[in-house]
């Protein structure tokens, strides 16, 4: 085996070693001992899949009024000292 390589137990187990433990608690007993990677892979995003849908991999540290874009407030221009709306150059024009 080449110096740079790691033995396919051990890339597997980096694998389940790296997931959530909910997720590897529902991927570990489905495994065969000589399953192949790729199959892992596909079961593991699957029930990824699933829960992530499902929230089920507890509460996500933003809260509802955080996702929603933030509105600017437009409010009135007011020059400084005089406390009167600024014109616009169309209003200067009439």
């Amino acid at each position: 085996m080449p110096k740079n390589n790691i033995s396919d137990y051990m890339y597997r187990q980096r694998l389940l070693d790296s997931m959530h433990p909910r997720l590897r608690e529902l991927v570990e007993p489905r495994l065969d001992e000589d399953e192949d990677i790729d199959v892992i892979v596909s079961i593991a995003e699957r029930h990824d899949a699933t829960r992530g849908k499902n929230n089920s991999y507890g509460r996500t540290t933003t809260t509802r009024s955080d996702q929603r874009p933030k509105q600017v407030k437009q409010g009135k221009r007011f020059t400084p000292g005089k406390g009167k709306e600024r014109s616009t150059q169309q209003d200067n024009l009439k």
